[in-house]
């Protein structure tokens, strides 16, 4: 028997309601009443974190609306274009989200489409060959030129090691990536049957066509899976059909240096907290933020006073379902610069300690970002989805989470900030590493 929870405040034009089907596939509809456009999301649990061989996920993601049982790949990119539709995949550590932007009216087509690609079992070797790896060898060399997301990738191996979480959401395309592979986890994916669709657009869609697409699609994927055991006269699922568990991660620092001569020197500083991420570790993040609060003015934050000029700071938050990592990335074309910033930043992060007017400051940036994050549709899909896919039957409204950042107070907000900052700190640096500081170089 299915109800319905009706969820405000989600977003600030919108209304969404969240359908419970009895079984782990889920169903979200986001009202946008003025729009004349729509949107479908599939989130499913293929992040990199599930895969059973590196490079997995980041094939499975670069093999979205390419052929399947059903469609070829020109066939899905023209019916696209014809109906003026946008279609995308986002590949995170713990999901994999395939989207469809189209115009209202054209619901149907492109369900059709992201259910036939979101749990496809033909996976062709000459698409592989000519499409996927490609795409995944690019993909590979602009993070290998990429300062930043080098630092971050060590990072997260740095603080998740005997972890998943670690796993890499790039793919350096090795001989142990093969089609077969990417197609056993695209079936593992689909038989698991834990899956979120996602509508975000005026009223008036049925959503039960969801569940009668998935069931469908899962049915085909059975009878598929079933064949394939009858032929090599096995009555067991074989073990790498099974979905992997999720292990609780164990969180841990260190440090590492990566010599590259492509972009500007890079550091990174950060702590990795263990568990669900509670609203004081948000707030907590807010208050640690050097975002400037003025355009065209440099450093207006507080945390960020003192830093050299020419040194760029960004604040790295990356919450997971049980675990988050929080950090910055200092960037400059000077070594001293950014030796000179990654001081100030770590003498910051000792001092950490709240009055009640910065810890008003706090909250109310936190709820800023929360705000920022639901009102755009990527944020609210990635929010509601990874909530669903994690069990839950219903996703507490903005004002709900609002209320649980307000409730923070400078008991809850000192311990989360202890816990985070004492734990072993993580260093990464990028760059000239024969000149960029050791982690004792600047107070860690």
């Amino acid at each position: 028997m299915r109800h319905t929870i009706a969820l405000r405040g989600l977003g600030r034009r919108g209304f969404a309601t969240v359908v419970d089907s009895g079984s782990k596939t889920k169903i979200a509809s986001i009202e946008v009443p003025t729009a004349k456009t729509a949107s479908i999301s599939i989130v499913v649990p293929a992040g990199s974190r599930y895969e059973a061989r590196s490079g997995t996920a980041a094939a499975l993601a670069a093999s979205a609306f390419k052929t399947t049982a059903t469609s070829s790949s020109l066939r899905t990119v023209r019916d696209a274009e014809l109906h003026g539709g946008v279609l995308s995949t986002t590949l995170g550590r713990e999901t994999l989200t395939y989207t469809a932007e189209f115009l209202q009216g054209d619901e149907a087509k492109f369900l059709d489409i992201l259910v036939q690609t979101a749990f496809n079992v033909h996976f062709p070797r000459h698409d592989y060959q000519e499409y996927v790896l490609p795409a995944l060898q690019a993909a590979w060399a602009h993070h290998t030129h990429d300062p930043v997301s080098l630092a971050l990738e060590q990072a997260h191996q740095l603080a998740f090691r005997s972890s998943p979480l670690a796993n890499s959401v790039f793919s350096s395309h090795g001989p142990h990536l093969e089609e077969l592979g990417v197609a056993a986890f695209s079936i593992r994916t689909a038989l698991s049957g834990n899956a979120t669709f996602i509508y975000r657009g005026p009223a008036g869609f049925d959503t039960s066509a969801f569940t009668s697409a998935f069931e469908a699609v899962q049915t085909r994927v059975q009878r598929v899976v079933e064949r394939e055991m009858q032929a090599v006269g096995v009555s067991q699922l074989p073990e790498h059909l099974v979905a992997l568990s999720k292990t609780t991660p164990t969180v841990f620092g260190g440090s590492n240096r990566i010599q590259s001569s492509h972009g500007p020197q890079t550091v990174f500083v950060g702590f990795a907290a263990a568990g669900a991420p509670t609203p004081a570790l948000a707030t907590v993040a807010a208050s640690l933020s050097p975002a400037s609060h003025l355009k065209w003015t440099a450093h207006a934050s507080a945390f960020a006073e003192g830093v050299p000029t020419g040194v760029e700071i960004k604040q790295v938050y990356s919450p997971y379902s049980d675990a988050a990592l929080l950090g910055f990335t200092i960037q400059g074309s000077s070594v001293s610069g950014v030796k000179e910033a990654a001081k100030t930043v770590v003498s910051k992060l000792k001092a950490t300690k709240v009055k009640p007017d910065q810890l008003t400051l706090a909250k109310t940036k936190a709820k800023f970002a929360l705000a920022q994050q639901l009102d755009t549709r990527d944020g609210a899909v990635s929010h509601i989805g990874s909530k669903l896919l994690a069990g839950a039957t219903s996703v507490p409204t903005a004002d709900a989470l609002f209320s649980e950042i307000d409730s923070v107070n400078a008991a809850t907000f000192d311990k989360a900030a202890s816990t985070l900052l004492g734990a072993k700190p993580i260093y990464v640096a990028v760059g000239d590493t024969a000149e960029l500081p050791w982690e004792d170089e600047i107070g860690l």
